[in-house]
Protein backbone atom coordinates (compact mmCIF):
# COMPACT_ATOMS: atom_id res chain seq x y z
CA UNK A 1 0.00 0.00 0.00
CA UNK A 2 1.01 3.49 -0.62
CA UNK A 3 2.35 5.45 2.45
CA UNK A 4 -0.28 7.97 3.33
CA UNK A 5 0.98 11.67 2.62
CA UNK A 6 0.51 14.17 5.61
CA UNK A 7 1.56 14.99 8.96
CA UNK A 8 0.17 12.92 11.62
CA UNK A 9 1.41 14.74 14.99
CA UNK A 10 3.21 18.20 15.01
CA UNK A 11 4.15 20.18 18.29
CA UNK A 12 5.68 23.24 18.32
CA UNK A 13 7.61 24.92 21.49
CA UNK A 14 6.11 22.30 24.26
CA UNK A 15 6.54 22.36 27.28
CA UNK A 16 5.13 20.59 30.57
CA UNK A 17 5.74 22.19 34.42
CA UNK A 18 5.11 20.27 37.61
CA UNK A 19 5.04 21.69 40.99
CA UNK A 20 6.48 20.01 42.97
CA UNK A 21 4.84 20.81 46.84
CA UNK A 22 6.81 20.32 50.12
CA UNK A 23 6.75 21.28 53.51
CA UNK A 24 10.37 21.69 54.83
CA UNK A 25 9.97 20.45 58.97
CA UNK A 26 11.92 18.13 61.42
CA UNK A 27 13.18 14.73 60.41
CA UNK A 28 11.53 11.69 61.48
CA UNK A 29 7.75 10.44 60.61
CA UNK A 30 5.80 13.23 61.47
CA UNK A 31 8.09 15.30 59.34
CA UNK A 32 7.57 12.86 56.22
CA UNK A 33 3.83 12.90 56.95
CA UNK A 34 3.62 16.79 56.62
CA UNK A 35 5.77 16.61 53.18
CA UNK A 36 2.99 14.44 51.92
CA UNK A 37 0.08 16.60 52.55
CA UNK A 38 -0.18 18.92 49.16
CA UNK A 39 -2.53 21.62 50.97
CA UNK A 40 -0.24 22.65 53.80
CA UNK A 41 1.86 25.89 53.51
CA UNK A 42 5.51 25.12 52.62
CA UNK A 43 7.71 25.22 50.19
CA UNK A 44 7.29 25.09 46.31
CA UNK A 45 9.72 23.90 43.38
CA UNK A 46 8.28 23.90 39.73
CA UNK A 47 10.09 21.50 37.47
CA UNK A 48 10.20 21.58 33.62
CA UNK A 49 9.27 17.74 32.62
CA UNK A 50 9.44 19.09 28.96
CA UNK A 51 10.92 22.26 27.30
CA UNK A 52 10.79 23.90 23.52
CA UNK A 53 10.20 20.51 22.14
CA UNK A 54 9.24 20.53 18.63
CA UNK A 55 8.26 18.16 16.18
CA UNK A 56 6.26 16.81 13.09
CA UNK A 57 5.43 13.08 12.45
CA UNK A 58 4.07 12.16 9.50
CA UNK A 59 1.47 9.62 8.90
CA UNK A 60 2.53 5.89 8.17
CA UNK A 61 6.01 6.66 10.23
CA UNK A 62 7.34 4.48 13.24
CA UNK A 63 8.59 6.98 15.30
CA UNK A 64 10.98 6.23 18.50
CA UNK A 65 11.75 8.67 21.59
CA UNK A 66 14.98 7.14 23.21
CA UNK A 67 16.51 8.73 26.50
CA UNK A 68 17.30 7.90 30.14
CA UNK A 69 15.11 7.59 33.25
CA UNK A 70 13.51 10.57 33.83
CA UNK A 71 14.09 12.22 30.62
CA UNK A 72 10.83 13.00 29.81
CA UNK A 73 9.72 10.28 27.71
CA UNK A 74 6.71 9.14 29.22
CA UNK A 75 5.39 12.76 29.94
CA UNK A 76 5.76 13.00 26.06
CA UNK A 77 3.60 10.23 25.42
CA UNK A 78 0.96 11.35 27.56
CA UNK A 79 0.41 15.07 26.62
CA UNK A 80 0.12 13.58 23.01
CA UNK A 81 -2.87 11.02 24.00
CA UNK A 82 -4.01 14.02 25.91
CA UNK A 83 -4.02 12.70 29.85
CA UNK A 84 -1.42 15.39 30.52
CA UNK A 85 -2.20 18.99 29.30
CA UNK A 86 0.89 21.05 28.01
CA UNK A 87 2.07 24.16 29.96
CA UNK A 88 2.98 26.11 27.02
CA UNK A 89 3.30 25.51 23.14
CA UNK A 90 0.46 23.73 20.50
CA UNK A 91 0.35 20.11 19.22
CA UNK A 92 -2.00 19.08 16.40
CA UNK A 93 -2.70 15.58 15.58
CA UNK A 94 -4.72 14.33 12.83
CA UNK A 95 -6.82 11.15 13.04
CA UNK A 96 -7.95 8.39 15.39
CA UNK A 97 -5.62 7.88 18.70
CA UNK A 98 -5.26 4.91 20.93
CA UNK A 99 -2.51 4.91 23.53
CA UNK A 100 -0.78 1.62 24.61
CA UNK A 101 -0.15 3.68 28.24
CA UNK A 102 -2.60 2.31 30.88
CA UNK A 103 -3.34 -0.44 29.21
CA UNK A 104 -6.54 -1.84 30.54
CA UNK A 105 -7.40 1.70 32.10
CA UNK A 106 -11.28 1.12 30.56
CA UNK A 107 -11.88 -2.02 31.75
CA UNK A 108 -14.44 -2.86 34.48
CA UNK A 109 -13.12 -5.60 36.54
CA UNK A 110 -16.84 -6.83 37.35
CA UNK A 111 -16.83 -7.52 33.48
CA UNK A 112 -16.24 -10.63 31.60
CA UNK A 113 -13.35 -10.21 29.19
CA UNK A 114 -15.53 -10.35 26.17
CA UNK A 115 -17.80 -7.62 28.03
CA UNK A 116 -14.63 -5.48 28.03
CA UNK A 117 -14.08 -6.11 24.69
CA UNK A 118 -16.88 -4.57 23.93
CA UNK A 119 -16.00 -1.71 26.46
CA UNK A 120 -12.87 -0.47 25.07
CA UNK A 121 -14.16 -0.53 21.53
CA UNK A 122 -17.10 1.99 22.34
CA UNK A 123 -14.42 3.87 24.75
CA UNK A 124 -12.39 4.65 21.65
CA UNK A 125 -15.69 5.14 19.34
CA UNK A 126 -15.59 1.95 17.32
CA UNK A 127 -19.01 0.57 16.10
CA UNK A 128 -20.40 -2.47 17.50
CA UNK A 129 -20.48 -4.21 14.29
CA UNK A 130 -16.55 -3.07 13.55
CA UNK A 131 -16.33 -4.97 17.40
CA UNK A 132 -18.61 -7.91 16.14
CA UNK A 133 -16.54 -8.47 13.12
CA UNK A 134 -13.01 -8.56 14.93
CA UNK A 135 -14.06 -10.11 17.91
CA UNK A 136 -12.79 -13.70 17.65
CA UNK A 137 -9.66 -12.52 16.22
CA UNK A 138 -9.33 -10.61 19.42
CA UNK A 139 -9.72 -13.82 21.64
CA UNK A 140 -7.69 -15.96 19.30
CA UNK A 141 -4.67 -13.15 19.22
CA UNK A 142 -5.10 -12.70 23.05
CA UNK A 143 -4.90 -16.15 23.07
CA UNK A 144 -7.57 -16.30 26.34
CA UNK A 145 -10.51 -18.33 24.59
CA UNK A 146 -11.02 -20.49 27.23
CA UNK A 147 -11.19 -17.75 29.65
CA UNK A 148 -13.04 -15.16 28.06
CA UNK A 149 -16.05 -15.40 29.66
CA UNK A 150 -14.48 -15.12 33.10
CA UNK A 151 -14.22 -11.65 35.20
CA UNK A 152 -11.26 -10.09 34.31
CA UNK A 153 -10.85 -8.97 37.94
CA UNK A 154 -9.59 -13.41 38.32
CA UNK A 155 -7.55 -12.79 35.18
CA UNK A 156 -3.63 -13.03 36.20
CA UNK A 157 -2.21 -9.68 35.23
CA UNK A 158 -0.33 -10.93 31.99
CA UNK A 159 -3.99 -11.98 30.99
CA UNK A 160 -4.81 -8.94 31.79
CA UNK A 161 -2.58 -6.88 29.73
CA UNK A 162 -2.94 -9.21 26.37
CA UNK A 163 -6.13 -9.01 26.02
CA UNK A 164 -6.17 -5.03 26.76
CA UNK A 165 -3.24 -5.13 24.10
CA UNK A 166 -4.99 -7.43 21.81
CA UNK A 167 -8.07 -5.13 22.33
CA UNK A 168 -7.15 -2.15 20.88
CA UNK A 169 -4.69 -3.29 17.95
CA UNK A 170 -7.70 -4.64 15.86
CA UNK A 171 -9.78 -1.49 16.22
CA UNK A 172 -6.99 0.00 13.63
CA UNK A 173 -6.39 3.67 14.86
CA UNK A 174 -4.80 6.02 12.88
CA UNK A 175 -2.03 6.51 15.39
CA UNK A 176 -0.67 4.48 18.23
CA UNK A 177 0.95 5.60 21.03
CA UNK A 178 3.39 2.12 22.59
CA UNK A 179 4.98 2.65 26.02
CA UNK A 180 6.88 -0.58 26.59
CA UNK A 181 4.34 -2.98 25.20
CA UNK A 182 6.82 -5.61 23.73
CA UNK A 183 7.34 -6.69 27.44
CA UNK A 184 3.66 -8.26 27.77
CA UNK A 185 3.44 -11.95 27.71
CA UNK A 186 6.01 -14.54 26.88
CA UNK A 187 8.79 -14.57 24.05
CA UNK A 188 6.26 -16.27 21.85
CA UNK A 189 3.71 -13.30 22.37
CA UNK A 190 6.20 -10.31 22.37
CA UNK A 191 7.15 -11.78 18.38
CA UNK A 192 3.58 -12.10 17.53
CA UNK A 193 3.10 -8.30 19.10
CA UNK A 194 6.00 -6.99 17.48
CA UNK A 195 4.75 -8.20 14.22
CA UNK A 196 1.16 -7.08 14.61
CA UNK A 197 2.17 -3.70 15.40
CA UNK A 198 4.64 -3.58 11.99
CA UNK A 199 1.51 -4.79 10.18
CA UNK A 200 -0.55 -1.62 11.17
CA UNK A 201 2.29 0.81 10.24
CA UNK A 202 2.33 -0.91 6.83
CA UNK A 203 -1.05 -0.23 6.51
CA UNK A 204 -0.60 3.05 6.91
CA UNK A 205 -0.50 3.92 10.61
CA UNK A 206 1.77 5.89 12.42
CA UNK A 207 3.33 4.21 15.25
CA UNK A 208 5.12 6.18 18.11
CA UNK A 209 7.27 4.03 20.30
CA UNK A 210 8.99 4.59 23.42
CA UNK A 211 11.11 2.03 24.54
CA UNK A 212 14.60 1.27 26.62
CA UNK A 213 15.52 -0.97 23.60
CA UNK A 214 17.48 1.56 21.51
CA UNK A 215 18.57 -1.65 19.41
CA UNK A 216 14.49 -2.50 18.91
CA UNK A 217 13.98 1.42 18.21
CA UNK A 218 17.31 1.22 15.69
CA UNK A 219 15.94 -1.89 13.67
CA UNK A 220 12.07 -0.53 13.47
CA UNK A 221 11.74 3.09 13.71
CA UNK A 222 12.38 5.39 10.56
CA UNK A 223 13.30 8.44 12.84
CA UNK A 224 13.60 9.33 16.42
CA UNK A 225 13.83 11.55 19.41
CA UNK A 226 16.36 11.68 21.44
CA UNK A 227 15.24 13.18 25.04
CA UNK A 228 17.97 14.74 27.83
CA UNK A 229 16.56 15.87 30.58
CA UNK A 230 13.58 17.48 29.23
CA UNK A 231 15.25 18.74 25.58
CA UNK A 232 15.46 17.88 22.07
CA UNK A 233 18.90 16.50 21.96
CA UNK A 234 18.82 14.78 18.92
CA UNK A 235 16.21 14.36 15.42
CA UNK A 236 16.84 12.03 12.71
CA UNK A 237 17.18 8.62 11.19
CA UNK A 238 16.98 6.24 13.79
CA UNK A 239 20.18 4.62 13.83
CA UNK A 240 22.13 8.15 14.24
CA UNK A 241 19.49 8.92 17.02
CA UNK A 242 20.56 5.68 19.18
CA UNK A 243 24.36 6.47 18.29
CA UNK A 244 23.74 9.76 19.93
CA UNK A 245 21.73 8.39 22.76
CA UNK A 246 24.61 5.90 23.52
CA UNK A 247 27.50 8.95 23.06
CA UNK A 248 25.14 10.77 26.07
CA UNK A 249 25.47 7.20 27.79
CA UNK A 250 28.80 7.14 27.76
CA UNK A 251 29.73 11.07 28.79
CA UNK A 252 27.30 13.86 27.36
CA UNK A 253 25.35 15.56 29.31
CA UNK A 254 22.48 13.91 31.54
CA UNK A 255 23.65 10.57 30.84
CA UNK A 256 25.38 8.13 32.92
CA UNK A 257 29.45 8.88 32.83
CA UNK A 258 31.77 5.29 32.72
CA UNK A 259 34.36 5.64 35.84
CA UNK A 260 38.02 5.24 34.63
CA UNK A 261 39.08 2.12 36.16
CA UNK A 262 41.85 1.56 39.04
CA UNK A 263 45.09 0.27 38.13
CA UNK A 264 45.01 -3.56 37.29
CA UNK A 265 47.92 -5.91 37.23
CA UNK A 266 49.40 -5.95 34.02
CA UNK A 267 47.57 -7.99 31.02
CA UNK A 268 49.79 -9.68 28.41
CA UNK A 269 46.69 -10.69 26.07
CA UNK A 270 42.64 -11.15 25.98
CA UNK A 271 43.36 -14.97 27.84
CA UNK A 272 44.16 -13.23 30.75
CA UNK A 273 41.36 -11.44 30.86
CA UNK A 274 39.23 -13.76 30.66
CA UNK A 275 36.74 -14.86 27.04
CA UNK A 276 34.77 -12.49 26.12
CA UNK A 277 36.30 -9.67 28.62
CA UNK A 278 36.85 -5.88 27.03
CA UNK A 279 40.56 -4.73 27.51
CA UNK A 280 40.92 -2.32 31.04
CA UNK A 281 40.61 1.20 28.83
CA UNK A 282 37.59 0.04 26.94
CA UNK A 283 35.46 2.89 27.52
CA UNK A 284 32.37 0.88 27.36
CA UNK A 285 33.38 -0.55 31.15
CA UNK A 286 31.73 0.84 34.01
CA UNK A 287 33.36 0.97 37.60
CA UNK A 288 36.76 1.16 38.95
CA UNK A 289 37.77 -2.03 38.14
CA UNK A 290 38.23 -3.61 41.76
CA UNK A 291 35.98 -6.11 41.03
CA UNK A 292 35.64 -8.09 37.60
CA UNK A 293 32.92 -11.10 36.46
CA UNK A 294 35.70 -13.37 34.49
CA UNK A 295 33.22 -16.18 34.19
CA UNK A 296 29.79 -17.46 35.17
CA UNK A 297 28.41 -21.42 35.12
CA UNK A 298 25.24 -22.91 36.02
CA UNK A 299 24.46 -25.64 37.99
CA UNK A 300 21.15 -27.70 38.45
CA UNK A 301 19.77 -28.65 41.95
CA UNK A 302 21.62 -31.90 41.59
CA UNK A 303 24.93 -30.09 41.50
CA UNK A 304 25.38 -30.91 38.14
CA UNK A 305 26.59 -28.22 35.93
CA UNK A 306 24.58 -26.68 33.11
CA UNK A 307 24.95 -24.83 30.17
CA UNK A 308 22.25 -22.00 30.61
CA UNK A 309 20.13 -21.44 33.62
Amino acid sequence: APKPSGEAIRISGLGVRFSLHYEKGPGGPAGRRRAAVPFLRGRRRELWALRGIGLAIAKGEIFGLIGANGAGKSTLLKVLAGIIPPTEGTMEVNGTLAPFIELGAAFNPELTGAENIFLTGSAHRVPRREIRANFNRIVEFSELSDFIDTPVKNYSSGMFVRLAFASILFFRPDILLVDEVFSVGDEAFQQKSFEKVVSIKNDGATVILVSHDSALVGRICDRALVLDQGRASFVGPAPEAVAHYHDLLLGGSGGLKPTAPAAAPAETDGAARGPGLPAADDARRWGDGRVRIVSVKFFGPDGAERSSA
